[in-house]
């Protein structure tokens, strides 16, 4: 680390002044004061700073970056996996963000590393089409994850401050589900049971391993407005070849967020390839009835307008879709529509199955179902 990084990153975030806007303190996350210290005064540097956090999953990093993105309007978030679809040399020319947040950089690929490389070093970007080129210079500070050093290239490596993020303890990781857990009234007795099922009892804590290990449907839930968590679950689907079927809600969402001149790409848009779109009954029950009979203008009198163009992409699925593509689907279901599960029919082993649920830092705890009754582990 180069003198000026020794300089800018001395200090605690401690002393930072609750009041003080420019900084961002971190409070959702537990543990990582080391971290949040050096992230703070990198956010407060009057030079750029660029910081890699690498670690295994379900040791908070993307938290950070999230945590920045919604402290600081003047921020882009790239997914290493989807970068170059999104497009990051055009998002680098359009939004010219102070912080670029970068999630699973490793990801990325080489021409894209690249590019960040040439910004890093000369707070320069350029792209040539068609015999064009353009170019501008921006000074921006680079915060990105990884889970590994592989497949990042070694220039580029040597332009962060490095951080090694570690996994937590298993009382570290209790009191994140006490605190996760509360907000959903959850006594601390139940939480702490719940956070040691997951501990021992499950093979793995990462979301990608456990959709690759179940052999059926895989049953997910958090909040709905919570677009970090299915981003999360985006990626585990992307990975393992199944697809994501969210509400008509989420899909209105990553709508709006991809028809914003700021916000496009952060997240999927509703119609992208790894994404399906769940069409429920609703009261009528018409969804699967004969649409020549009932007419289309009863069929939508079953939903709110906004939900109406979300019916009929090429990507929407009902409960007979679900049911029977059960290994191919991660499918999201709300603590309000469980009776959704009664038309699906998942598929059990040994009159089991198993629903799987994710907090911000806190990895996995799953539900049994049985009989398509929910209760706690």
């Amino acid at each position: 680390m180069n003198n000026f990084l020794k300089q800018s990153l001395t200090g605690l975030w401690k002393k930072i002044p609750r009041d003080d806007k420019r900084g961002c303190r971190f409070e959702e996350i537990v543990g990582h004061d080391d971290i949040k210290s050096i992230f703070v005064k990198a956010i407060l540097s009057t030079r750029p700073v660029h910081v890699l956090l690498v670690g295994p999953p379900g040791s908070a990093k993307t938290m950070f970056l999230t945590e920045i993105m919604r402290h600081h309007k003047a921020s882009c978030f790239v997914v290493g996996s989807n970068a170059t679809k999104a497009g990051l040399v055009n998002q680098l020319f359009e939004r010219r963000p102070k912080f670029l947040l970068i999630d699973e950089l490793e990801k990325m690929s080489f021409t894209d590393q690249t590019s960040l490389l040439h910004l890093m070093e000369t707070g320069i970007i350029s792209e040539t089409k068609f015999n064009k080129t353009r170019q501008t210079e921006l000074t921006s500070w680079v915060f990105a994850t990884a889970n590994s050093y592989k497949k990042i290239i070694q220039l580029l490596l040597s332009r962060f401050a490095v951080l090694e993020v570690p996994e937590y303890t298993f009382d570290e990781f209790t009191d994140i589900a006490i605190s996760r857990l509360s907000k959903e009234n959850i006594d601390e007795r139940n939480a702490r049971v719940i956070a040691e099922k997951v501990w021992y009892e499950l093979d793995s804590r990462d979301i990608r391993d456990i959709i690759q290990k179940t052999k059926n449907l895989v049953i997910c839930t958090y909040p709905t407005r919570d677009l970090d968590r299915m981003l999360s679950f985006y990626l585990a689907c992307k990975e393992s070849g199944r697809s994501l079927v969210i509400d008509l809600k989420q899909a209105y969402i990553l709508k709006l967020f991809n028809q914003s001149e700021f916000l496009k790409g952060v997240y999927p848009s509703p119609n992208d390839n790894v994404i399906k779109i769940y069409k429920p009954r609703k009261s009528w029950g018409l969804i699967d009835k004969d649409i020549n009979f009932w007419s289309k203008k009863v069929l939508l009198g079953d939903y709110d307008n906004w939900a109406d163009e979300f019916l009929d992409y090429n990507n929407s699925v009902d409960h007979r879709d679900v049911s029977s593509n059960q290994k191919e689907m991660v499918f999201y279901c709300s603590d309000f529509q469980l009776q959704e599960l009664i038309d699906v029919r998942p598929k059990v082993l040994n009159g089991r199955g198993f629903m799987y649920k994710s907090f911000p830092a806190f990895p996995t705890f799953c539900y049994k179902i049985q009989h398509l009754t929910v209760s706690y582990i």
